[in-house]
């Protein structure tokens, strides 16, 4: 499922860890939101291994605190999840914050697609992925984001 990794991860099962790696680029902080605790931990060292700190929430709840608090960058935000649906997340960050947000989901169907964009999201991405398309889609992210500010003469809250 996920080939881009060989190795097991062993995860400690709490709703939100966070891990720093010094001396990396791009040094942006991504938030993971997805309660299957392999694929959060598979995500965490790939995404702390191109040089992002991450933060990871199992539910939505913990999520929306999350997001508030950590103020991530990018959000790679899951649909199916407990205690809130990721629409309502989506749509929950978009009353206070603008950070890029990426679904990644097992569903595959326009309609939730559409819904998902319309509700805030900036791309979707369909499980299972590879890493490196999932990389790729977040340098995309980064790279849209830092130009607006720049087309509009102004600086970008993304580093």
């Amino acid at each position: 499922m996920w080939n881009d990794i060989f190795l097991k991860v062993e995860a400690d099962g709490s709703e939100a860890t966070y891990y720093e790696l010094q001396e990396q680029t791009p040094d942006l902080h991504v938030l993971i939101v997805d309660d299957d605790e392999e694929l959060r931990a598979i995500l965490s060292f790939a995404l702390v291994q191109a040089g992002y700190k991450v933060t990871m929430a199992k539910d939505g709840p913990t999520a929306l605190n999350l997001a508030k608090e950590k103020q991530p960058d990018i959000v790679l935000l899951d649909l199916i999840l407990p205690g809130m649906e990721g629409i309502e997340i989506c749509w929950r960050i978009r009353q206070f914050s603008d950070v890029p947000i990426l679904i990644m989901t097992v569903i595959n169907h326009d309609s939730e697609k559409v819904w998902g964009l319309k509700a805030g999201a900036d791309d979707y991405i369909i499980k299972p992925f590879s890493i490196r398309e999932l990389l790729a889609r977040i340098e995309a992210i980064r790279r849209r984001y830092e130009a607006i500010p720049r087309a509009l003469g102004e600086r970008s809250n993304i580093k």
